[in-house]
């Protein structure tokens, strides 16, 4: 019997493993998409963390205090932050903002346009998000009652002069928008240097008002792993620390739950798989003893009908990886090395249970 006739057998014999190609296409999908959640979360825990934390010393953040933190292992960086009311004018819009002062060195953001300011600027430099333009220009007679987002591509913003007024001061500066934040955010986000943020405090301070100094900081760690350290050997410096993104931690907690469930799955439907295969190749001896028969008495040997198993395993195995492929393409979570391995494994057991059960 040649191995055209053989493959020819095989085809016309395939339809009796619809149940082993459903239940291995979806343990494929199932694992395959849980590598991917499980790649994904482990590239954000592995991303930089922030923590916000609050001094309770009496003395102020000095700095040797931050050049302490500094020093703590795991910390990528340490910034303080105090944040100012203030009235900022554009051209004919004005809001009232809350303006956050940070060390630029520690501020690492997108910029859709623009760039970065310096902790040496002397001159005021504001870098805005989106959202913040966005109100600006809702603040004008034109905008007033237009339900409509205003179109901030209209304005150039990086070319124009911007007013800064502290709350609590008729002192007014003038600077520019030296950056737009790339990152989307349905909150308004202004940042300027501590040092010149600390400039434009003094006004206050001429005028009498009391000043508070600043009593938070955020600091960087190198992943979520280290927050626990860092947050230990910072609150021995007087420093109580808190995550500084909730919501995150609840969207990994989410994905670990999708991560397990599919894994699951995969396995359950992996197990299925083997499962039917091997209750189906023994009662497929018994039931079909005839069409064995007939290609034993039309001359095929033993080796022959072993071929012709074979055969039919490598096509349901082709066919569950080309569904599976089709469908993680499609859905633009294909992870080329986890489905190799899948492929590999899927190879090996079905060869594996064709020499255990078949012969």
């Amino acid at each position: 019997m040649n191995l055209k006739c053989k493959c020819s057998i095989a085809a016309k014999w395939i339809y009796r493993y619809q149940l082993v190609i459903l239940f291995i296409t979806i343990s494929f999908v199932c694992l395959c998409y849980g590598a991917t959640l499980y790649q994904s979360l482990e590239k954000q825990k592995n991303a930089p963390f922030e923590l916000k934390a609050v001094y309770s010393g009496k003395d102020g953040i000095t700095d040797q205090l931050l050049s302490k933190i500094n020093q703590v292992k795991g910390i990528k960086g340490v910034t303080i932050v105090q944040k100012q009311s203030a009235k900022v004018m554009f051209g004919e819009y004005e809001i009232q903002a809350n303006i956050v002062g940070v060390n630029a060195s520690y501020l690492n953001v997108a910029l859709s346009e623009g760039s970065c300011f310096k902790d040496s600027d002397s001159s005021v430099r504001l870098m805005v998000n989106k959202a913040a333009l966005v109100k600006l220009m809702c603040s004008s007679e034109d905008n007033a009652g237009d339900k409509k987002v205003p179109d901030i591509s209209k304005e150039k913003w990086l070319s124009k002069p911007v007013s800064v007024q502290l709350a609590g001061t008729n002192h007014k500066v003038t600077g520019s928008i030296c950056g737009i934040l790339a990152q989307e955010s349905a909150t308004p986000q202004i940042y300027m240097t501590n040092s010149c943020l600390d400039q434009l405090s003094k006004a206050k301070k001429d005028g009498k008002e009391k000043i508070t100094s600043p009593d938070t900081i955020h600091v960087r760690t190198e992943n979520i792993g280290k927050s626990d350290q860092v947050s230990q050997e910072i609150a021995e410096l007087g420093f109580s620390a808190s995550n500084l993104n909730q919501s995150l931690l609840q969207s990994w907690k989410l994905l670990e739950q999708k991560e397990k469930m599919y894994g699951l799955l995969g396995l359950l439907s992996m197990a299925a798989g083997i499962i039917v295969f091997h209750l189906f190749m023994k009662m497929q001896r018994i039931n079909e003893a005839d069409q064995y028969l007939r290609l034993r008495e039309a001359g095929a040997s033993k080796e022959d009908l072993f071929l012709i198993e074979l055969i039919e395993i490598i096509m349901v195995s082709l066919i569950v990886i080309i569904l599976g492929s089709i469908f993680m393409i499609i859905t633009r979570t294909l992870f080329y090395s986890v489905t190799c391995l899948i492929i590999l494994l899927i190879g090996i057991a079905v060869t594996a249970m064709n020499l255990m059960f078949v012969q």
